[in-house]
């Protein structure tokens, strides 16, 4: 028995925006679940992109697993929280806080694909969270390049204070060659 489908006009674009997205969801396997413990670490993301995902990579799971979507007009944005102690900044729309187990070095990715055009990026960072420290990374659109700060956040007195943390880029040495996301580094010569 065969089916076939048709399709037309917007449910054609609308089917093919949809498989994009599932896509480039689907980079990542799995749901992320939170440390549960006294020393967690945490962190919030926080992006005003459309069809934004962040995907959570360790030595144990070098394809990846997804913590939420956000800005994407099919989807309600995930409401992913940990009460973290600092408040998100004022212009945080969509932001989605997840906990991380301190003292291992863990790599977040954040992607985009958008609406109009399927224009894809994606910037990830590696990170040994602290343990009870509390972290933010933005992502944004700084003159058509994806950007990407992450800070580490500290509350003395009441003020926040956002101090700036430099992107390591580096990956995750285990992973390498164990993923898509982590090739093996050729061998020198």
């Amino acid at each position: 028995m065969k089916f076939i489908f048709f399709m037309h006009g917007s449910a054609k674009r609308l089917f093919s925006v949809s498989f994009i997205f599932a896509l480039l969801a689907g980079c990542a396997t799995g749901g992320y679940q939170d440390p549960v413990g006294s020393d967690v670490a945490k962190i919030r993301l926080i992006s005003d992109l459309s069809n934004s995902t962040f995907n959570y990579f360790d030595a144990q799971n070098c394809s990846g697993k997804t913590t939420g979507l956000l800005n994407n007009w099919m989807a309600v944005d995930t409401k992913r929280r940990v009460d973290m102690a600092v408040p998100p900044p004022k212009n945080a729309k969509n932001y989605i806080e997840i906990g991380l187990r301190a003292g291992h070095e863990v790599m977040l990715q954040a992607n985009t694909m958008s609406n109009s055009g399927g224009s894809v990026c994606g910037i990830g960072f590696a990170l040994v969270p602290q343990a009870h420290a509390e972290y933010e990374a933005v992502f944004t659109m700084i003159e058509n390049y994806c950007a990407l700060t992450v800070s580490q956040l500290q509350s003395f007195n009441g003020k926040v204070e956002r101090v700036r943390l430099p992107v390591n880029r580096s990956g995750l040495a285990e992973c390498a060659g164990k993923s898509i996301f982590f090739p093996e580094k050729p061998a020198n010569d």
